[in-house]
C-alpha cells in the first residue's frame, strides 16, 4: 500500500494512499472512535478518518526520536529551508472495519440473547455508532456472517465458525509476513483490535 506524505510544523504524518484525493488535509476530520458503550473496547487506540471521499477507521502511531529533526523545504524552493528540532513521525494506518463490526455484533448478540438473520442495513446499524454500512461491503460482512438469500434479498447473522476462519487468516498472514514473528506475536497483535470475548477465544 502506497503512502502520501503531509508535512506539519513539528512533525511528519504518513497517511494511507487514497485518503486525500480531492479533499485537502484541512477538510479531513480525525476523531477518536469510542464504542465502549456498545461493548467494543479494544486496547488499540482507534480513530475515525473522514472527508468527502473517505470514511475509514485508522490507528495512529507516534515516534519521537530523542535526536530527530526535520528540514522543511518549500516546493518551489523560493524560501530558505526551515529546521524543526525534535520532529516527530506519525504513521496513520488503516484498520479493517470488520474488527469493530465483530465487537458490536457480539455485544448485541450477548445483550439480546438472539442471533437472528437481518438485512445488512439493519445488521450494521448501531444507535451510538457511525454507519458501518458505509465501511463494510456485503462481501466483507460475509467473511464473519452466515448469509441466507431469499429472492433478491440477502440476510446475515454472526457466525462463530466463520469468525474463527477469518481471524486465523489474519494471524497466518501476519506470521508469514515476517520471519521474525512467532505465532504468539501475531495473535497478540490481532487481539489488540478485538473485544474482550474474542480476545479470550483466540488466546
Amino acid at each position: 500500500m502506497g503512502e502520501e506524505e503531509s508535512s506539519v510544523r513539528g512533525g511528519v504524518v504518513l497517511l494511507p494512499s487514497g485518503v486525500i484525493v480531492n479533499s485537502s488535509l484541512e477538510k479531513t476530520k480525525l476523531t477518536p472512535l469510542d464504542l465502549s458503550s456498545e461493548g467494543y473496547n479494544p486496547s488499540a487506540s482507534l480513530f475515525l478518518l473522514e472527508n468527502a471521499e473517505t470514511l475509514s477507521i485508522v490507528e495512529i502511531m507516534h515516534f519521537a526520536p530523542p535526536f530527530g529533526s526535520w528540514m522543511y523545504v518549500s516546493k518551489d524552493k523560493a524560501e530558505d529551508p526551515e529546521i524543526e528540532e525534535k520532529g516527530t513521525l506519525s504513521f496513520v494506518t488503516a484498520v479493517d472495519p470488520l474488527f469493530c463490526a465483530l465487537g458490536l455484533l457480539e455485544y448485541r448478540r450477548n445483550v439480546s440473547g438472539t442471533n437472528m438473520f437481518q438485512p445488512l442495513d439493519a445488521l450494521l446499524h448501531f444507535e451510538q455508532s457511525h454507519n458501518f454500512r458505509k465501511m463494510c461491503t456485503p462481501a466483507q460482512v460475509a467473511l464473519i456472517c452466515e448469509v441466507k438469500h431469499v429472492g433478491d434479498e440477502s440476510f446475515y447473522r454472526l457466525d462463530d465458525e466463520k469468525v474463527f476462519i477469518w481471524l486465523e487468516c489474519k494471524i497466518d498472514n501476519l506470521e508469514k509476513g515476517s520471519s521474525k514473528w512467532s505465532r504468539q506475536n501475531a495473535v497478540d497483535t490481532i487481539s489488540q483490535y478485538l473485544s474482550e470475548p474474542w480476545d479470550k477465544k483466540i488466546h
